[in-house]
């Protein structure tokens, strides 16, 4: 049993920056606050995002927090957390395109991390959260965390430069079971395949790679996780990352990946076809309201961060503007000696 090294995990700020100054990636409801809206909404669905896992009383992993509804969610339901997030200094896994500003590209995106590790704090204070951070290389995590029960890499991976690195880091410390949840690209097949999706000719600096589940499998294999379940679901998404997947090659909106994937027997796999564009390549957010939250203190979110649909929202939503991805669920564990 490995020792934990209380010095390597972050103290809170004294003080957390106020709620105009927060940059909200997680839909959320949050005590005195009430409902927040965000890029992504897990609030429904969040079993089937996870795998269906059991984490009342287990010490737990996560890999990339972003604003901590995830942390939050996990300890709500009875596990002690450890979120592991970069550091200021090492920040974005960026891509390097010769063709782009990457100069401007960085100090635009150090701000926004900053921005969402603020807001991960401030979340943190407002439901008295335990849970504790741990800012530095996730490629190589100290044994000094201590030895966790499981580990979650949720949507993380793809936007790693080395994702085998930070799979291997978050096994080594893991005593039961590793969940991955990802992008499904059915189109890769069913062999073990991580492809680059950046090419010389695209502007694509935020994400590295598609996966198949045969190469989460295969490689937690190597790491000794031999029991495997594999499962499939839909998310609702915003308008910012629908655009974003189309742009690192999504080829599935508007058709059925019944036809194509091979998913766990007796799941659905549902892909909303995708409203008309032939106005504009890109539907304007503008054309979509920003759901009220229940407070009248919460700022106007930034245009990249309106949602064009939520699902604790659907009655509001415009029909038109929904969108579902399927993401693929692999929960790995170890067999019992």
């Amino acid at each position: 049993m490995l020792s934990i090294d209380d010095s390597l995990f972050a103290d809170p700020p004294p003080e957390v920056v106020p709620l105009d100054k927060c940059v909200w990636y997680h839909a959320m409801n949050l005590p005195g606050i009430g409902e927040i809206p965000g890029a992504w909404d897990l609030r429904t669905g969040f079993d089937a995002y996870i795998g269906g896992v059991n984490v009342t009383g287990e010490r737990v992993l996560e890999i990339g927090p972003a604003t901590g509804f995830v942390t939050m969610e996990l300890e709500r339901r009875g596990a002690n957390v450890v979120a592991a997030e970069v550091t200021d200094e090492r920040g974005w896994d960026f891509v390097p395109q010769a063709r782009l500003d990457m100069a401007a590209i960085r100090q635009e995106r150090s701000a926004h991390i900053r921005d969402i590790k603020n807001t991960f704090w401030f979340v943190h204070k407002a439901t008295e959260s335990q849970s504790r951070v741990y800012y530095g290389d996730v490629e190589n995590l100290p044994d000094g965390l201590g030895r966790f029960d499981t580990a979650f890499l949720l949507s993380v991976l793809l936007h790693c430069r080395n994702p085998q690195a930070i799979l291997e880091s978050a096994a080594r410390l893991t005593d039961k079971r590793v969940v991955v949840t990802d992008i499904h690209f059915p189109e890769l097949g069913d062999l073990p395949v991580m492809k680059l999706i950046p090419t010389g000719d695209s502007s694509i600096w935020d994400t590295w790679w598609s996966f198949t589940p045969a190469f989460f499998q295969q490689f937690l294999g190597v790491m000794g996780f031999d029991r495997f379940d594999l499962s499939f679901h839909s998310r609702r998404i915003a308008s910012c990352i629908r655009r974003r997947l189309r742009r690192v090659g999504r080829t599935t909106f508007g058709e059925s990946t019944q036809t194509r994937a091979r998913p766990h027997p007796g799941v659905e796999i549902r892909l909303v076809p995708r409203p008309s564009e032939s106005s504009s390549p890109e539907p304007q957010l503008a054309k979509t309201q920003l759901l009220q939250a229940t407070s009248s203190d919460i700022p106007a979110l930034p245009r990249r961060y309106q949602p064009l649909d939520l699902a604790t929202t659907e009655a509001r939503a415009r029909p038109d503007d929904e969108q579902v991805v399927a993401l693929v669920m692999l929960l790995s564990g170890r067999t019992a000696p």
